[in-house]
């Protein structure tokens, strides 16, 4: 890209780390369920591959990017907006913790790439759309794949 400049950004650093502890715990978890094993299918890994490109795209912005809010109302209410979904994530996880309901982890789920999809279109940030709308789609195949699985672990 000739003529833009790559800068950090320290608001989606921030939101990486906020992001990352539950998703740590979740990953804990299964391996003590496996025993100390790390069990995924090829779409998982493949979910997790357009997780990390949204992780890079939101810690790693395009200059002059950032600020592309036409007032500060709109500003206002895109952080709102982030900051809520964030809590509501958080919370759920929690919730998920405590009751290992599937709903939950599916609601879970989908805030995910929500965050990084209302951010992409917040700040006009096409990779971070493109990659976020990936991660949407993979996220739901993960959900359908893993709810089939504990439909036939059931029976």
């Amino acid at each position: 890209m000739q003529g833009q400049e790559f800068i950090f950004n320290p608001f989606g650093f921030g939101l990486i780390i906020i992001l990352s502890i539950p998703n740590l715990l979740k990953v804990f978890s299964d391996m003590k369920e496996n025993g100390g094993k790390l069990k995924l299918s090829a779409i998982e890994i493949i979910d997790l591959v357009f997780l990390f490109l949204c992780l890079v795209f939101i810690s790693i912005s395009i200059k002059g990017q950032i600020h592309t809010f036409h007032s500060n109302v709109h500003y206002v209410i895109f952080v709102n907006t982030i900051g809520l979904l964030i809590v509501a994530y958080n919370i759920l996880w929690m919730l998920y913790f405590i009751n290992k309901n599937t709903v939950i982890y599916f609601i879970t789920s989908e805030i995910l790439p929500a965050i990084f999809l209302t951010t992409s279109i917040g700040l006009k940030y096409i990779p971070l759309f493109c990659s976020g709308l990936l991660f949407a789609l993979t996220t739901t195949l993960v959900m359908i794949y893993k709810i089939r699985i504990s439909k036939k672990n059931e029976n």
